[in-house]
């Protein structure tokens, strides 16, 4: 898509123009509302990827679609189904949600417009919800409860993957995304509600540029004192 970057770093909506919809950006006040473990969980699904199941030849043959909507429609966790609602809502403010076994339905009522998300497209907006909420294959984790074998062969595979992160990351430090808000604030002197109403996309991106600067940056005055860098970094303008 034309002008995908720019339109992500203004936080405008994203269009997709095959079902005639757009998608919203989420704000980071927006994501501290919802929670940010419920965000997680949420986003896990959404944008799950078949690397995980690569170990098991029959879901890794299974469509993705398929593999998703079994994650939706086959947990018993009430509340982790109402997270990705949620999610939904936020990036689709302007419709109802629905699930059934093979689609996700997007309607207004008043309008009588009803689009549908399915097999056919599902990847493709998939590869949008990923700009948008700055995933990558480390964050992709989460824990469901569905019912039949298969299901439970992908509960598995997304636990696993969910215990090894939470290993890694020490309770005692608070919040990822609080985290990063407040190296932003004292690195760039950004206030927390301007950071807060940011976009996940700008958000991620100015965070990662901040710190290919602070590499960057190190790294000159390294070799101005006459040593050569261990690691070489990135041009911080690239």
């Amino acid at each position: 898509m034309d002008d995908l970057e720019l339109r992500l770093m203004t936080g405008i909506d994203i269009p997709y123009p095959k079902l005639q919809i757009s998608i919203r950006q989420p704000l980071v006040r927006e994501i501290a509302y919802m929670g940010e473990s419920s965000f997680f969980s949420a986003l896990s699904v959404l944008c799950l990827t078949k690397k995980k199941f690569e170990e098991n030849p029959q879901i890794a043959a299974t469509p993705l679609f398929e593999l998703v909507m079994t994650a939706i429609t086959e947990t018993k966790d009430v509340e982790k189904k109402n997270n990705i609602i949620n999610l939904m809502t936020l990036l689709f403010p302007d419709y109802k949600i629905m699930f059934t076994k093979n689609s996700i339905i997007l309607n207004k009522p008043e309008e009588k417009f009803i689009a549908v998300i399915d097999a056919n497209n599902f990847d493709e907006i998939q590869k949008l919800f990923k700009l948008i909420l700055g995933v990558k294959e480390k964050d992709e984790n989460g824990g469901y409860n569905p019912a039949s074998p298969l299901a439970q062969k992908i509960v598995d595979k997304l636990m696993k993957g969910r215990e090894k992160i939470a290993a890694q990351k020490p309770n005692a430090e608070g919040s990822s995304l609080s985290r990063y808000m407040s190296v932003l604030a004292v690195g760039l002197h950004f206030t927390p509600d301007a950071i807060s109403n940011m976009t996940l996309y700008q958000f991620y991106n100015i965070v990662g540029r901040f710190y290919t600067k602070i590499s960057w940056d190190l790294s000159f005055q390294v070799r101005l004192a006459g040593e050569k860098p261990k690691d070489e970094s990135k041009d911080w303008l690239s």
